[in-house]
């Protein structure tokens, strides 16, 4: 496999990402769709660290179809990115690192090692622009593609670990002599010698230099609003045939292949749709206390506590005797467990015949006295608190009157109680009743004027 399979079977690779990435945000179904977010630019731009490997495709190694691990060589990159539109941006790159190449064949023995100095400008595209992807997907894929200029200084390892120039004889081995019959027939195995890979010798090259232009993708996730992880690859096309100091047909060219994390200076948290209630100040409301009693309203289990009055932790007044009336209001602050009391905490004996047994009793008769509108009234033959009234009065000056809800006074007594207007209403929702939607709310305003 050579570095362009290699660079083909990775851009296939996240393309075939992508476009699931992009099937998945756009499948209707479990979850539905998230809200699209508008596009807001960036005022700052982002700035990308990264590390990867340089492999070189050019005149030496060209023959080999497999890969040489020992070539790798760390290379660092940096870019300066600023996204100007939703689905495009601009980028600043700079990268520093080397490249490696060897070939060992019958009638080639070539090696040697760049130290590499590039800059390049390019334009990306994003596919999370809300047209292929949703902007608010933790994915983020991208095309880029640019010009630049790389220089170079190349060495080679020309000697072994002894200082001792390489001698490649046709049997395959490497040897500190030339290969002579005198030294097959005398040396044996001594002269033996292995490559140590160290690139010690300079060789100085024509063209150092040449422009370069990279075409490459990638995918970036996006840990938070500020933070990115990235991969991406890219196919660097130069206009020189001598990166490898040998000319032998078309230009060279090398690939890409690294990760990076990406810090968003100018990136703001989500905003959210201004609503009615921002400028309201709930934690003020917390502490509000209109009773003045320590208790805050949001805690107060009752409202509206006398000023002076000790309660307890629920902001309840203290009720000493558990009878039901607490300390302020009551007249006999022990009463007896389970006695019954009036509404000033009093007991009632079991004996009195005016009040009922109830722990809130209260004679009704007082009640009347104090309260006279309350009286019960008699309507027909027996007493009610329905208060009747003429036929035809009504307090609002008229507009409905009894005549217009004859229907509805079932015992003809010239009143319409509470349960002759419930059993109109049932009557209309069981569909045996004249009456339309618009007149329930008549009878009803009529039943509280009479």
């Amino acid at each position: 496999m050579n570095y362009k399979q290699i660079l083909l079977s990775i851009l296939t690779l996240i393309s075939v990402s992508t476009l699931s990435i992009a099937q998945v945000s756009d499948t209707a179904g479990a979850k539905p769709k998230r809200i699209r977010p508008p596009y807001e630019p960036n005022k700052l731009p982002s700035i990308s660290l990264g590390i990867g490997n340089l492999a070189f495709n050019g005149d030496v190694g060209k023959s080999l179809q497999v890969v040489d691990f020992s070539n790798f060589r760390l290379t660092y990159r940096l870019d300066i990115e600023q996204r100007f539109f939703s689905a495009f941006g601009a980028s600043l790159t700079g990268m520093y690192g080397k490249m490696a190449r060897n070939e060992r064949t019958p009638s080639r023995n070539l090696n040697f090692e760049n130290t590499v100095m590039q800059g390049e400008l390019n334009i990306i595209v994003y596919l999370d622009n809300n047209l292929f992807i949703n902007r608010s997907s933790k994915f983020s894929p991208y095309l880029y593609g640019g010009v630049g200029y790389m220089m170079f200084t190349q060495k080679t390892d020309s000697l072994d670990k002894n200082g001792t120039a390489y001698n490649y004889w046709s049997d395959g081995t490497i040897r500190t002599q030339t290969q002579t019959e005198e030294n097959i027939q005398k040396s044996g195995n001594s002269n033996l010698t292995q490559m140590d890979r160290k690139y010690e010798t300079t060789v100085k090259v024509k063209t150092p230099n040449s422009l370069v232009f990279p075409v490459g993708l990638g995918l970036r996730y996006k840990l938070s609003n500020h933070f990115s992880a990235n991969i991406q690859a890219s196919y660097y096309i130069t206009m020189s045939d001598l990166i490898d100091n040998v000319k032998d047909g078309g230009n060279d060219s090398y690939v890409y292949v690294g990760t990076s994390f990406t810090y968003n200076i100018g990136m703001s948290s989500n905003k959210k749709a201004p609503t009615e209630f921002d400028s309201v100040d709930f934690a003020s409301y917390d502490k509000d206390d209109d009773d003045g009693d320590k208790v805050a309203n949001n805690l107060d289990e009752c409202a509206g506590t006398p000023e002076g009055t000790k309660v307890d932790d629920k902001g309840c007044p203290l009720d000493g005797d558990k009878d039901g009336i607490p300390d302020y209001l009551d007249e006999e602050k022990k009463s007896k467990e389970g006695a019954i009391v009036d509404a000033q905490g009093v007991t009632i004996p079991e004996d009195y015949t005016g009040k009922e047994k109830d722990s809130v009793a209260t004679d009704h008769t007082r009640m009347a006295e104090i309260f006279p509108s309350n009286k019960d009234e008699l309507v027909g033959s027996y007493y009610s608190f329905d208060k009747p009234q003429k036929a035809g009065a009504s307090k609002s000056g008229g507009a409905s009157t009894l005549t217009d809800f004859k229907f509805a006074d079932l015992n003809g007594d010239g009143y319409i109680s509470s349960d002759e207007i419930s059993a109109a209403i049932d009557q209309f929702f069981d569909g045996n009743s004249q009456m339309k939607s618009a007149d329930i709310n008549k009878l009803i305003d009529y039943f509280f004027e009479q």
